[in-house]
């Protein structure tokens, strides 16, 4: 039996091959752990800040505080703030304090735990810990 004239079925099975390579087919291997230290994580900041302490300085945060409101209210608000610089707490490349600035106009320092903490907070929260958020 021929489709065509020309063309033979039973010649064309003879040539084309009917099976697949020799071989198997290779495995994907999933990942044996996953690594989910993202870049803003708490244990990387806090080995960053102590070998980097100026890499900061600029990043935003946001920071919960009580803040009075119209009639007398005191409610919480998360205030953001920017890091603007950094000191020796306990001498030369010792302990390591750094230095925020709030848009209500308080300045507050922070140790490594306490930044990297409030740096990680602010980067879950979506705040872009990073760019530029303040036009001075």
């Amino acid at each position: 039996m021929s489709l065509m004239e020309e063309y033979d079925l039973k010649t064309a099975v003879l040539h084309l091959p009917t099976r697949k390579k020799s071989g198997r087919q290779r495995k994907v291997r999933n990942a044996i752990q996953e690594d989910d230290t993202g870049y803003f994580a708490v244990s990387k900041l806090e080995k960053d800040l102590v070998k980097k302490p100026s890499m900061p300085i600029g990043w935003n945060i946001t920071m919960p505080m009580e803040c009075t409101g119209e009639g007398g209210a005191i409610n919480r608000r998360n205030v953001p703030g920017q890091i603007e610089d950094w000191i020796d707490w306990e001498g030369p490349r010792g302990v390591f304090k750094w230095t925020v600035r709030f848009r209500n106009g308080q300045e507050m320092q922070f140790k490594v735990d306490q930044l990297a903490a409030l740096i990680n907070a602010a980067d879950r929260d979506g705040l872009n810990v990073a760019g530029k958020l303040f036009h001075d």
